[in-house]
């Protein structure tokens, strides 16, 4: 027993030596090399050295070196988040096809059983409504609107975005490379159409349509000398490179662009109608609020359907986990599981674009002017809210099918990237799509003017309302249709960001792209990912 006792001590206790066997210091050296590679590349303790140099989430642990000045550890991340994004192999095309195309788990389901209400709740309210009260007169600026024109105005309006919307379709399908310097073009359709309308029976458009256009030149003059117009058309082809591929995309887009315009009419002439009708004002407030939840979930449930896809065709292009319609995988997620984060990103917005609406509200009573105040104190504190749960993060939610809070923490721990911000938030799509959006406002406010004007005549209060609706409908149509297209490139660079190596395999059509200059950068990016970040970087220019 003895013996046995002293054998367990012996092997216990590395102090305790033989006497016979005299001590050596090679074992430990050995037990400390063999130490080292337990270090898996890409774990967490391996990450903490990559990301110092990196400036990744991790680096906020070096500032604890600095003597007293701040103390900040974040927690280690839960193990759900390391299995996601632990290590590069996280991200091989069998763990992403478990995350995207097997059945997901619900996340914060609250938000979608409150959204299902709402939308209930503004059904009823709608089709209780005093059908008469509809049917009245309609009231703008002194002159009275019947309700048969009212609607026919709208019409026009809604076709006029709706035909617009198609066309620019078929430009990006066709001439993807030159949509950039076609909003040029399109500025200069836009003036002759409106000089030529003016010409023949005169357009109130025209006193907001000219001051676009002198925006609007400047604007692309100062894009063009920015030298990012190349890049930025590289990075649109790659959007439409996948859309391509799967054209039910752009049914898609182009039949929820037809739901966000009958939301938009039904409220246009719902909320409208309360308001010159003396409905009670909670009822009209809620139904602002209404308006602004339904429809920014609509906008985001669009962005993380074109986002699925995107990302699908991205991790899973060539291999055996490819789904045959990705779309069909993509709308079943957003509509069930991951629904709640989708939700939550309209519900922080419809709160910001309320309190915008009741500002712009007239008022001068000393109550008034409080209650104002306390709406920009709620509205700064949103809008911070929003700045966190952008659309970024809810591109990760459509990829991996995670909660908000992991899906912002990691968005923000990488767009630090140099690559992944240049090809996201420095390129020129989106002041494109905002161009073409506000010259748009003006083509389609002239041409569902001139319609009313032939109809009613000129300086008829339907002529005015259709100039008023027809600019509304215009912008709201195109800033729809861009939004899905930007989201796929953004899905496409978020998943290089997470996977750069899928460059060279399956997403390698998106490499063939680029010119060899930027060629060079994503190869620098992808020898960093996988060998570890060289100590002279590179900068992105």
């Amino acid at each position: 027993m003895a013996d046995n006792n002293s054998d367990q001590s012996l092997s216990s206790h590395d102090e305790v030596q033989d006497p016979e066997t005299p001590y050596e210091e090679p074992p430990k050296e050995e037990s400390k090399q063999e130490e080292k590679p337990d270090k898996v590349e890409g774990s967490i303790d391996q990450k903490e050295e990559d990301d110092s140099k990196k400036s990744g989430f991790f680096k906020f642990d070096k500032i604890t070196e600095i003597k007293g000045v701040l103390t900040l550890n974040f927690k280690e991340p839960d193990p759900a988040y390391l299995e996601l994004w632990g290590t590069p192999r996280s991200f091989t095309e069998e763990k992403f096809a478990n995350h995207f195309v097997v059945k997901r788990k619900w996340t914060q389901i609250t938000f979608s059983i409150v959204f299902w209400i709402n939308l209930i709740l503004a059904l009823i309210l709608f089709a209780f409504t005093d059908p008469a009260a509809r049917n009245k007169p309609f009231e703008y600026k002194g002159q009275v609107i019947p309700a048969k024109n009212l609607h026919l105005v709208a019409l026009y309006s809604v076709g006029t975005s709706v035909v617009l919307c198609a066309f620019i379709i078929c430009l990006l399908l066709i001439i993807p490379g030159l949509f950039i310097w076609w909003t040029f073009l399109f500025a200069v359709f836009t003036w002759a159409v409106i000089l030529v309308l003016i010409i023949i029976g005169g357009n109130l458009a025209s006193q907001i349509s000219f001051s676009v256009i002198v925006v609007a030149f400047p604007a692309l003059f100062v894009l063009k000398i920015c030298g990012k117009v190349k890049f930025s058309t590289c990075v649109l082809k790659s959007a439409i490179l996948v859309a391509r591929k799967y054209p039910s995309t752009f049914l898609f887009t182009f039949l929820m662009i037809c739901a966000q315009t009958g939301i938009n009419y039904l409220y246009d002439i719902g909320v409208t109608a309360a308001y010159y009708h003396n409905i009670s004002p909670g009822v009209y407030i809620y139904a602002i609020w209404s308006y602004f939840f339904i429809t920014a979930t609509l906008r985001n449930y669009a962005y993380t359907v074109v986002a699925g896809v995107a990302s699908c065709w991205y991790f899973l292009n060539g291999s055996p986990h490819m789904p045959p319609a990705p779309l069909i995988v993509s709308i079943r997620h957003m509509t069930g599981p991951t629904f709640g984060p989708v939700c939550l990103g309209g519900l922080i917005q419809s709160f910001c674009d309320t309190i915008n609406q009741l500002n712009d509200t007239p008022g001068s009573s000393p109550i008034y002017c409080i209650v104002k105040c306390i709406c920009m104190v709620v509205k700064c504190m949103v809008t911070v809210f929003m700045g966190i749960i952008n659309r970024f993060a809810l591109i990760y939610c459509a990829m991996f099918g995670v909660d908000t809070q992991n899906a912002t923490k990691r968005w923000y721990q990488q767009k630090s990237r140099k690559m992944v911000n240049q090809c996201i938030l420095h390129t020129v799509l989106q002041a494109t799509f905002d161009t073409d959006a506000w010259i748009s406002s003006s083509l389609c406010g002239a041409v569902a003017s001139y319609f009313a004007y032939k109809k009613f005549g000129k300086g008829s209060s339907e002529f005015n309302f259709a100039t008023v609706t027809g600019t509304f409908f215009g912008k709201q149509a195109i800033t729809l249709l861009s939004a899905p297209i930007i989201t796929m490139s953004d899905a496409l660079f978020v998943g290089f960001g997470e996977a750069p190596q899928r460059l060279d395999s399956g997403a390698s059509e998106i490499m063939d792209l680029f010119d060899e200059e930027n060629k060079q950068l994503f190869r620098k990016e992808i020898d960093e990912q996988l060998n570890g970040p060289d100590e002279k970087k590179f900068c992105c220019c």
